[in-house]
């Protein structure tokens, strides 16, 4: 049955793997359900590291319900080390809090983080996880997860991506913000104090009021999708050249008086 599954994921992917040639740049501006600005909006594209949104979201939801606890300590396992960075720089056996593997995940995109807090909710198995985000995926919009991190993977010899529109981002940011206030503020910090590490946020402009999660691979080019709390405008960027491209392309559409 797994092999089944394996091969329907793979046949799957790789028909859409055209999607992921190049880079493809897609923007979408929305408030209060309005279309304020769309280019590829409906896009399916790699959503890198804002795959992390739905990691998160599934935390959250555990954290809600009590199973888990911000306070837990999880011991880093073996494989959490050999994930690609960016990384938290974890040694095997050593402890951390959920409440850090959160803050590092959500701050700074650390992808060994990520994998940490898939494999403790998921007691260990992270496809499980995987399968609980695809579950979650399909309530919300279109969007398919191979992996908690976003992070490429090579299967049956084709490099494998993560998959999300535009829009889907917003709408899975805005169900975070929605369902779990208590925590979305995560996604609103601009650093992460880390033992003797200070972790800085991965986007340039002043972030007060403004929730978001950047995404690079060299497949998907720089991506961001974000809430500002002041002007209740969320926009998503896909596919840009350069953090700095983005970035400015960001605050042109929150500057801009529509």
């Amino acid at each position: 049955m797994k092999k089944i599954f394996m091969f329907i994921i793979f046949l799957i992917l790789f028909f859409t793997n055209s999607v992921f040639a190049e880079p493809i740049k897609a923007e979408l501006v929305v408030r209060d359900s309005k279309v304020l600005y769309s280019s590829n909006a409906n896009k399916i594209l790699n959503p890198a590291s804002i795959t992390k949104l739905m990691t998160l979201k599934i935390v959250f939801e555990e954290l809600k319900k009590g199973t888990i606890s911000e306070k837990d300590l999880v011991v880093v396992s073996q494989k959490s080390t050999q994930v690609a960075p960016t990384k938290l720089g974890l040694k095997a056996g050593e402890k951390i809090s959920i409440r850090d593997l959160i803050g590092s995940t959500a701050v700074r995109s650390c992808n060994d983080s990520a994998y940490l807090l898939a494999e403790h909710v998921s007691k260990g198995s992270v496809s499980s996880f995987v399968k609980k985000m695809n579950i979650e995926g399909k309530k919300i919009g279109d969007m398919f997860f191979i992996n908690s991190s976003g992070l490429p993977e090579n299967m049956n010899g084709q490099k494998m991506h993560n998959k999300m529109s535009p829009l889907s981002s917003i709408l899975l940011l805005y169900s975070i913000i929605v369902e779990y206030p208590e925590y979305a503020y995560y996604l609103g910090l601009d650093g992460w104090k880390y033992k003797d590490k200070t972790l800085k946020t991965t986007v340039k402009f002043d972030k007060k009021g403004i929730y978001s999660k950047t995404g690079y691979t060299k497949n998907s080019g720089f991506n961001i999708v974000l809430y500002d709390s002041k002007t209740r405008i969320f926009v998503a960027l896909f596919g840009f050249k350069t953090a700095i491209e983005r970035d400015k392309r960001a605050v042109e559409f929150l500057n801009k008086q529509f």
